[in-house]
């Protein structure tokens, strides 16, 4: 896909966003996409192609299996998109540990939405989590 020469690379930068926004078809398998833009931090564009399309599952293989880190980034995505909550719950819950607690806090509280993550600060409590962000 994006790898090879510089040219190619700095072409795929460059009309990345466009193919995430909608001038494509929906893919059949997003796969090759999912990891071009997490390698290039295209991940809120993902999160909004991938929600838009329908393809909420490939959400949570990312979040799970590619990127854990950035789970609060697509996360705010989809608060952004008024994503249903029991999908985002979903997402959390399935994530588990691997989701930086405290960048998450942060983007739920920007948006009003800190009580969305109560069944997953719960868990985390539950498993034994020792840190200061699930004690308050």
């Amino acid at each position: 896909m994006c790898v090879g020469n510089s040219e190619r690379i700095v072409h795929c930068k460059i009309t990345l966003p466009r193919v995430i926004c909608g001038a494509r078809p929906k893919l059949a398998d997003p796969r090759p996409l999912i990891h071009v833009c997490d390698r290039h931090d295209f991940v809120e564009e993902l999160s909004e192609y991938l929600y838009t399309n329908g393809l909420v599952q490939y959400i949570e293989i990312y979040v799970t299996k590619v990127s854990p880190q950035k789970t609060p980034q697509v996360v705010g995505k989809l608060f952004e998109l008024d994503a249903n909550e029991d999908l985002i719950k979903k997402i959390l819950l399935s994530v588990g540990d691997a989701c930086p607690i405290d960048e998450m806090v942060d983007i739920a509280e920007s948006r009003n939405r800190l009580r969305l993550l109560q069944p997953w600060l719960e868990t985390r409590v539950a498993s034994g989590s020792s840190e200061p962000t699930t004690q308050g």
